[in-house]
């Protein structure tokens, strides 16, 4: 599980390409934007270390994120305004979803103490999947020279494109360097994104993947956890039948 965790707490967006003088010197692939569903969600762990994931509105008080962003004992706290330094603290319990077998899955609501009058994103049309997403985070927004990562938080947040693509080239990595990671991961539901010069990094973790303002995937874990742009990234699949179900029967208890 600790090497698991390295591939999935606190995933970040990388913008960058893999040439040491572009990763230095810009963004590539991606800009600031604004997207007024998506949460900032810092996490404050039992020793008082703190982290961050993102998080998206999916009703007037209901946050959909990455169930790994929380274990008991982390006081969560939410950003609505776009910030990363403030934030609500969360103060029910995280909902994470089971299966029938009572396996978790990588999905996970928060509860807001108020409601809020910023609009949510829609839940996805599933006739109609998009061959393109756009992700965002407030995570670094480049590598280092030789292509490694380098964790950072942005304080703008930043959105960028990723195409949908075939899950083969993550599916052998895993089985190679992770296979009991996989076991746990092959039974949850999820495709995969990857588009040239972008990439999900450390801290992005639970932003979602959307598409006209429908939200089609939960950003989950890399497929690189040392190197930018190598590999596709995992993103928990909502156009699944029984996340959808479940997200309308949580939210209306």
């Amino acid at each position: 599980m600790t090497r698991l965790r390295l591939l999935l707490v606190s995933a970040w967006l990388s913008v960058t390409v893999s040439t040491g003088m572009d990763v230095q010197k810009r963004i590539v692939g991606g800009n600031e934007c604004e997207r007024h569903y998506h949460v900032h969600l810092r996490i404050v762990f039992a020793d008082g270390k703190s982290s961050f994931c993102g998080g998206t509105l999916i009703s007037d008080q209901w946050i959909v994120t990455a169930a790994h962003c929380h274990e008991p004992g982390w006081t969560m706290y939410a950003d609505l305004s776009g910030g990363v330094d403030g934030g609500e603290e969360i103060t029910a319990a995280p909902v994470k979803y089971e299966d029938v077998q009572k396996r978790p899955h990588d999905i996970m609501l928060l509860k807001l103490p108020q409601a809020t009058t910023i609009k949510p994103v829609g839940l996805p049309d599933c006739d109609k999947r998009p061959l393109t997403v756009q992700i965002a985070g407030h995570a670094a927004t480049s590598g280092k020279p030789d292509g490694k990562r380098n964790p950072a938080l942005t304080p703008k947040l930043h959105c960028a494109d990723f195409n949908v693509v075939d899950c083969k080239s993550l599916i052998q990595t895993m089985l190679k360097d992770f296979p009991k990671q996989y076991k746990v991961k092959a039974y949850q539901h999820w495709i995969c994104g990857q588009s040239p010069g972008v990439d999900v990094c450390y801290g992005d973790s639970g932003g979602g993947a959307v598409f006209r303002d429908e939200i089609y995937g939960v950003l989950s874990f890399l497929g690189d956890p040392n190197y930018v742009c190598r590999k596709e990234s995992a993103v928990m699949d909502l156009c699944n039948q029984d996340y959808k179900d479940w997200f309308n029967k949580t939210i209306k208890t």
